[in-house]
């Protein structure tokens, strides 16, 4: 028998009480009854409140449109997945941008981001200057030393206002930091392979999270994404996904706080009302699942803490699994799917049936 994880598991699995719950067939009269509603991306994604994104972007099909792994003959790619996340970390220590979580497979790149431009508006125009012209200058080729930006091109950009809103704008802009990593990221691979012309399948696919029960999912999503995926078998097995760092007690690194307990900011949407050693219980309760998931019980500690992120154990795993496909437009509980629903006029939104099977 598959296991959640793997081709053929299915989204049913046992609870604490070893009573299997399949929820495939109210899945499938969902999508037989639910259309996919076409909401503008401007009209979900604030350029002035802060909100959580799952972002993912697919290389096109071909030997050398690789992220990562090995192509048949035996060369590695992965040396591009450790520049993609140090490029990340860059980013992320320059920009108004939160990353919470991330997840690079061989043709996936996810994110999981929490816009700042409270913290982009606090930043003086020198910091402002200053940060933008980092930005640019540290997109460089795979090996090189990230340059630092000349000193007279901040003085220079300081003098115009326009360029100075546009670089505010920017540095909280979910798009603009989408951008700068999966451009620099194929400049650099179709640079090392000689290659001209697209990389990127398209344009990356965004989904709004409207709560923390939809956060607390894409966080398990993409941390157990290798998992998923077949390249691990356990949480620290997961070397290129945000599960490496969150696991490693006390080196969250780059990783932004996503429990009320870590974040000094409570102001900040979506945070998880569990502490980080009780979220880490969980994932590393779901990598075992995934391994022998028959065999694995649901401890009452377990029990309790989903509890308290309001999500049923038994829907977990297929909201791990299947989380993308569940959710098109936005993700998010019944209540704050249904306000997206009334604003946009809409007789159905795709997500409602799941939401009300899945979250507590």
């Amino acid at each position: 028998m598959g296991t959640l994880f793997s081709p053929g598991g299915g989204p049913k699995f046992a609870t604490d009480n070893q009573v299997g719950l399949d929820l495939s067939l109210s899945f499938k009269k969902a999508k037989e009854q639910t259309t996919v509603a076409r909401i503008p991306r401007e009209d979900l994604v604030s350029e002035t409140q802060s909100g959580v994104y799952l972002c993912s972007m697919h290389t096109l099909p071909g030997t050398t449109k690789k992220l990562g792994g090995t192509d048949k003959g035996g060369r590695s790619f992965d040396h591009r997945r450790k520049w993609i996340i140090e490029q990340l970390e860059v980013q992320a220590e320059l920009m108004a941008m939160d990353v919470v979580g991330y997840s690079v497979l061989p043709r996936t790149l996810t994110l999981l981001l929490r816009t700042r431009p409270d913290v982009a508006k606090g930043w003086s125009d020198a910091e402002v200057a200053r940060r933008y012209q980092a930005g640019l200058y540290s997109k460089v080729p795979f090996g090189e030393k990230r340059k630092t930006a000349p000193a007279e091109e901040v003085s220079v950009m300081l003098e115009s206002r326009v360029e100075m809103r546009r670089a505010r704008s920017r540095l909280s802009s979910l798009t603009w930091f989408v951008g700068q990593l999966t451009e620099s990221t194929a400049r650099n691979c179709n640079r090392e392979d000689e290659n001209r012309g697209r990389f990127w399948e398209g344009r990356y696919h965004c989904l709004p999270l409207l709560d923390v029960q939809a956060t607390a999912a894409a966080i398990g999503h993409v941390d157990l994404e290798p998992l998923i995926a077949g390249e691990a078998t356990t949480l620290a097995g997961c070397k290129f996904s945000s599960a490496k760092l969150r696991s490693a007690p006390g080196k969250s690194g780059f990783l932004a706080p996503v429990t009320t307990g870590a974040s000094k900011n409570k102001d900040l949407p979506n945070l998880l009302t569990v502490t980080d050693a009780e979220l880490v219980k969980v994932l590393e309760w779901s990598s075992r699942q995934s391994r022998r998931f028959n065999d694995a019980a649901l401890s009452d500690e377990i029990a309790a803490i989903f509890e308290k992120l309001k999500i049923r154990p038994a829907a977990w795993l297929v909201l791990v699994r299947e989380f993308r496909d569940l959710f098109h437009r936005a993700a998010g509980n019944v209540d704050s799917l249904d306000k997206i629903r009334k604003k946009r006029g809409l007789q159905h939104l795709h997500g409602l049936a799941a939401s009300r099977e899945l979250f507590a």
